[in-house]
């Protein structure tokens, strides 16, 4: 927006949840009953990511990302191939470059998508957390 002078106001606000923490969204409406369990794989990787961060908020960026990774590796492995990841990335709020081997991931945005298998279709769910 900045880069083109298109004349908007973006406003970031907080991602509104379900109880569980999966993140309100149309997508969910295609979600069959034994998919719901799985679509909360993406959030748990975030949030392992995130408890990362406010525990210890010195922590570089490769490790917040590889924690969120470890998450999410671990929970596709116990999905018995209904997950699969898409992308997960730690990336610049602004550019939405991947932050790396920087110390500071103050602001940063835990990003990500995975495609839940079902016998009727595949469902692709997006979500972010960021790092405030």
């Amino acid at each position: 927006m900045r880069d083109l002078h298109i004349p908007v106001d973006l406003r970031v606000g907080a991602t509104i949840r379900e109880h569980d923490g999966l993140a309100l969204s149309s997508r969910n409406a295609y979600l069959e009953s034994n998919q719901r369990s799985d679509a909360l794989v993406l959030y748990r990787a975030l949030k392992a990511g995130m408890d990362l961060y406010y525990s210890q908020p010195n922590t570089p960026a490769h490790l917040v990302l590889d924690a969120a990774l470890g998450t999410l590796a671990r929970e596709i492995r116990n999905s018995d191939g209904r997950v699969a990841v898409d992308y997960l990335r730690l990336v610049h709020p602004e550019t939405l470059h991947d932050l790396g081997d920087q110390t500071t991931t103050k602001g940063g945005i835990l990003v990500g998508a995975t495609f839940l298998k079902g016998p009727e279709r595949t469902i692709r769910l997006i979500d972010n957390m960021i790092l405030e």
